[in-house]
């Protein structure tokens, strides 16, 4: 994902684009992992009104993705 043409608004560029995404492929199931996804009140909606489509990480950014968050995702990938 890139953020040109989308982060001319003050909504965040990335739930945008990934909310078109979603929406265009039809996809089932998401994984979306990014440190700042909890401090986002508009992506942790969209996130909890998709329940369990969606696998939602947001590691600390000074330690990054853990591995009981990749083990989190290989579940839900399946």
């Amino acid at each position: 994902m890139t953020s040109d043409g989308w982060d001319q608004t003050a909504d965040w560029w990335k739930l945008d684009v990934l909310q078109k995404d979603v929406q265009e492929s039809g996809a089932e199931r998401i994984v979306w992992m990014d440190d700042q996804l909890d401090h986002e009140a508009a992506a942790r909606s969209w996130a909890e009104f998709l329940g369990n489509r969606v696998l939602w990480i947001s590691p600390d950014p000074r330690r990054g993705l853990s591995r009981s968050d990749i083990a989190a995702v290989r579940q839900f990938l399946g």
